[in-house]
């Protein structure tokens, strides 16, 4: 039998720790994330990375975390402008502590419960379009 096929996330950061010579236990380090767990992560032995795993990782190795979070297939969607797409977050979860909270527990959520979340905001996006006025966007 093959062994199987390292998936896209594993893959991704074990070449980006090879381009920056950065090893498992200096990657470990420099996260705060157990060694034992991030061979774990980085060998594919893991159902579910979770997603502030994923963000310290990102910050880890210098690169965004949609790129690290497009190769855990949590989301597919790239921002045209990371850096004006980052402000602009910061900025409505800075005005918003509710929101930011929500983002927080959203960080932590299973695949499950995000894929729920997304759903309902589809939801949300569609009552909008069929009825505009019911968006309460004009407050």
């Amino acid at each position: 039998m093959a062994p199987l096929k390292p998936s896209p996330l594993a893959t991704f950061l074990r070449e980006e720790m090879d381009r920056q010579s950065v090893n498992q236990v200096e990657l470990a380090r420099r996260t705060g994330i157990p060694d034992a767990t991030l061979g774990r992560i980085l060998n594919d032995q893991v159902g579910e990375v979770k997603g502030s795993q994923l963000n310290q990782i990102a910050v880890a190795l210098g690169i965004p975390f949609w790129k690290v979070w497009n190769r855990a297939a949590i989301t597919d969607e790239l921002p045209l402008d990371p850096s004006e797409e980052a402000q602009q977050v910061a900025s409505i979860l800075e005005d918003d502590p509710e929101l930011a909270k929500t983002m927080k527990d959203l960080i932590r959520f299973g695949p499950k419960n995000r894929k729920a979340v997304l759903a309902y905001m589809a939801l949300l996006r569609q009552q909008i379009q069929s009825d505009p006025q019911s968006s309460e966007e004009s407050e």
